[in-house]
This record gives C-alpha cells, structure tokens and sequence, in this order.
C-alpha cells in the first residue's frame, strides 16, 4: 500500500514509519525538514517538501 505520512519527523511519525516500512508499505513523507528526515528514514522512497503557510 502506498501511505503518505505528514510531519514525519515528529513523534508520531518517528514512531509509525519504521512499522509501516517493515510491513513493506510504500511511504511517502511530508516534512519542513528534508535533510532531517533523510538522515532519520532511509527507507523512504519519496520525499515531499513542505512549508509554513
């Protein structure tokens, strides 16, 4: 399944991600800080950039 996560970073998503990733489900985040979530979810397949409106 393909699952979109936003705020994945955070304490939430920190924790969801690595379960999900296990279960072999396609993620796709959406986080302010790329770079953080680069270093943190290596098995990320897709990132979305997001901003402060």
């Amino acid at each position: 399944m393909k699952i979109l996560i936003t705020g994945a970073t955070g304490s939430v998503g920190n924790t969801l991600l690595p379960l999900l990733a296990e279960k072999g489900h396609e993620l796709i985040v959406l986080t302010r800080n790329s770079k953080t979530a680069q270093s943190v979810f290596l098995l990320i397949v897709k990132k979305l950039n997001g901003k402060k409106f």
